[in-house]
């Protein structure tokens, strides 16, 4: 049985609470349940150190294991700066 698991009171235990505002105790019952849900929920660890980095629009400040490509680009493009023409570079991907 999962330790975590709060059973819920019956109707008849919610009803003979006592209730500020004239609420129910049904309704306070399911509000403290959700407020221990969600402080369950903030302590639990998490799957994802940071999930902005599953998103398309995110680009990383660094590119691991892509030294290779990097310094064939800029060994092509030292030209440019040279003032020389460069070779043809097809780049391709999301912009």
């Amino acid at each position: 049985m999962n330790k975590n698991f709060v059973p819920k009171p019956s109707r008849e235990e919610g009803l003979n609470r006592n209730s500020p505002k004239g609420e129910s105790g049904d309704a306070l019952e399911r509000q403290r349940s959700l407020d221990e849900l969600f402080d369950q929920l903030k302590v639990q660890r998490r799957i994802f150190k940071n999930k902005e980095v599953l998103r398309d629009s995110y680009t990383p400040s660094l590119m691991p294991h892509r030294d290779f490509q990097i310094d064939e680009l800029a060994t092509i493009l030292i030209s440019v700066i040279r003032g020389e023409a460069p070779s043809n570079i097809f780049i391709y991907g999301k912009t």
